[in-house]
């Protein structure tokens, strides 16, 4: 499940960040577009900048870019 969730924000934010660039993303748009509470959003990736280095660095258990080809 939280693997699941990981993916959802994940999702989410690469979504917005393609869509509204990364000065224009919002925790709120991220959120929304991952299909997860703020507060899911928060406990995977803390600060955007976090959740933007799991998008362009995936890590090697295949969580990042990897697992965003297509919605969770």
């Amino acid at each position: 499940m939280r693997e699941r969730k990981m993916a959802e924000v994940l999702f989410g934010a690469r979504e917005v960040f393609f869509r509204c660039g990364y000065e224009g993303a919002t925790v709120d748009a991220i959120a929304a577009e991952g299909k997860v509470s703020k507060a899911t959003m928060y406990s995977h990736f803390p600060t955007k900048e976090q959740g933007t280095v799991a998008l362009v660095f995936p890590s090697p258990d295949g969580c990042g870019c990897c697992a965003l080809l297509k919605r969770p």
